[in-house]
């Protein structure tokens, strides 16, 4: 689709914003456009809530860090710019995890957790190696040829153990008696550019042509969806519940691309970009609550909404906009329709994985903030609590009254340039 036709989008001239920064190496194209858009809307978040953390320098430094290779991963041309500011993305990344880690907690994760981040890394790196031999072209435009189904295969795997490997660093962290950026920035832009951006380029831009994978990504992202999504239902640890719900998601964005189409281009990237936000946002609710209480949260939870009823808010609004409700994302709907593209089985997916997502977390939204107070809790400070909602909710309204327009814009990527 040529790009003169995004400047007719209602509202939205955005042409002059199309093109290569340095050509051969970083192009913005409507997918880039649109992913370093939700990138910002996380980062203004991410910056709002930085002053009540108990190391506003140093929280400011990694995430300034965090947010130059992230923007590097998603505007990269070729092979060796992706694997680059990806991978300074991932250290950034891991910076941001580590220093609210507790040594013990730290030393014991470590080992798993850096192996599967490895692998991820290997494997993607492998991959994009294969595909640049392939193809006899380091770019990562579309160029009409189809490579091995070894090459998307591996992507694929790398980039699942990459995402699990940054939820699972989440896990990790001491987060008491202050608040803790890392849940947001790993779970919302984490899982974004590391996982889902690169999932986005290179599975349903770069090897559209390459068919033989789909099929198999379709029934595993299927699986493992499920599979994560039902885990998330039957876990107690609140913060376990959020990471295996976000795992979930990337794997849904996995089925919602196989089918192969300009139209499931758009539907996988919003859904991963409503996901990125509202994990941003249930997230940020958690550390404020962590942060608030004067003990650490265990099993004795209930009635935070009584203390941080800003805070309560949020986390319900993430909630209901993160499996497409009214306002905040009717719009999944109408892009899975056209993405499933009549495949039913896609619909069906959609479904259930967000059902079991919605029932995870109103489960704990009960948990959490309804009943009796059973900590002592501070009250939240309105200010800062106010602004972090009022931009997720924003963020999330714009989402869903721009969906249309986004699609159209998505759909442009097919016509990618490497400058």
């Amino acid at each position: 689709m040529p790009t003169d036709s995004v400047a007719s989008l209602p509202g939205l001239a955005l042409t002059g914003l199309l093109g290569p920064i340095i050509p051969g190496f970083f192009v913005v194209d409507g997918l880039a456009l649109v992913l370093l858009g939700t990138l910002a809307l996380i980062a203004i978040l991410l910056i709002l809530a930085s002053p009540a953390t108990h190391d506003f320098i140093s929280n400011v430094v990694l995430l300034v860090l965090f947010l130059t290779g992230a923007f590097g991963a998603i505007t990269a041309a070729n092979v060796v710019a992706l694997i680059v500011a990806w991978e300074v993305c991932a250290l950034a990344a891991w910076g941001i995890a580590r220093r609210d880690a507790g040594a013990d907690r730290a030393a014991a994760s470590v080992v798993p957790l850096q192996a599967a981040g490895a692998l991820g890394s290997f494997l993607v790196i492998t991959g994009l190696a294969l595909l640049a031999i392939a193809r006899h072209d380091l770019g990562l435009g579309p160029s009409g040829e189809r490579v091995p189904t070894v090459v998307p295969l591996a992507l694929l795997v790398g980039l699942a153990l990459k995402t699990y490997g940054v939820l699972a660093e989440i896990q990790t962290v001491h987060p008491w008696g202050h608040l803790s950026l890392a849940g947001p920035t790993l779970a919302g832009a984490g899982v974004l550019v590391l996982g889902a951006s690169p999932l986005l380029r290179l599975l349903g831009l770069t090897l559209a042509d390459t068919t033989d994978w789909r099929e198999i990504a379709f029934w595993s992202g299927t699986a493992f969806a499920l599979v994560t999504g039902l885990a998330a239902l039957a876990e107690s640890d609140y913060r376990r519940v959020l990471t295996s719900s976000a795992f979930s998601q990337f794997w849904l964005v996995v089925a919602l691309l196989s089918s192969g189409t300009q139209a499931s281009l758009a539907g996988a990237a919003i859904s991963a970009i409503a996901a990125a936000l509202a994990f941003s946002g249930l997230f940020l609710a958690v550390s404020a609550a962590e942060g608030a209480s004067t003990a650490r949260l265990g099993d004795r939870i209930g009635g935070l909404a009584q203390r941080l009823p800003f805070t309560a808010a949020l986390f319900l609004t993430c909630t209901l906009a993160l499996p497409g409700l009214p306002p905040f994302g009717g719009f999944m709907t109408t892009a899975l329709g056209d993405a499933a593209g009549g495949v039913h089985a896609r619909a069906v997916t959609w479904i259930a994985v967000d059902a079991l997502t919605l029932l995870s977390l109103i489960r704990l939204f009960s948990r959490l903030f309804l009943g009796e107070l059973q900590l002592p809790v501070r009250a939240e400070r309105r200010l800062p609590a106010v602004l972090a909602s009022g931009t997720v909710v924003s963020a999330l309204a714009l989402l869903g009254s721009l969906a249309p327009s986004l699609s159209v814009l998505l759909a442009s990527s097919a016509r990618i340039t490497s400058g």
